[in-house]
């Protein structure tokens, strides 16, 4: 594929370069920077080319990834540590991915794990939104917390 080539969209339908084939202008990423307003790789193509790139050894992607769950991870260690670390019905403690957060009032904000998700950015005001919705709610093991709302 020479650099710098540039196929046009022509009936509706793009070249893509990297596949060699035909196809119609849906299956490709819109680009307004473009052109023909299409990203030159179709979507499948695309798709393939990032799963690579994440794939590889040392990839900067899969090293975030990791950094990333690994930082929710003690975020909802420390929550569920400060609401007692345990399931408030059945004591249920062998693992905190068992455990939910059960919102007891009304007044609910937001859920803790997406506050979790957001303080695991790095963000100080969303720990500390995080750490007081955490104190709205009990601790329910999965089972104890489906039932909860089974009897609602």
């Amino acid at each position: 594929m020479p650099k710098g080539v540039r196929y046009p969209v022509i009936n509706g339908m793009k070249f893509c370069p990297k596949c060699q084939t035909t196809k119609p202008v849906s299956e490709f990423y819109p680009d307004p920077r473009s052109r023909w307003g299409v990203r030159s790789p179709c979507k499948q193509c695309m798709a393939e080319s990032n799963r690579e790139r994440y794939e590889q050894e040392g990839s900067v992607g899969k090293i975030n990834n990791a950094a990333r769950i690994a930082r929710r991870y003690e975020l909802k260690r420390k929550l569920v540590e400060a609401a007692g670390g345990k399931c408030s019905r059945c004591g249920y403690d062998k693992s905190i991915y068992a455990l939910d957060f059960h919102h007891t009032q009304p007044d609910k904000e937001a859920q803790v794990s997406a506050l979790i998700f957001r303080a695991a950015a790095g963000s100080e005001a969303q720990l500390r939104a995080a750490l007081a919705e955490a104190k709205k709610c009990v601790l329910l093991c999965a089972n104890c917390h489906r039932e909860e709302h089974a009897t609602l």
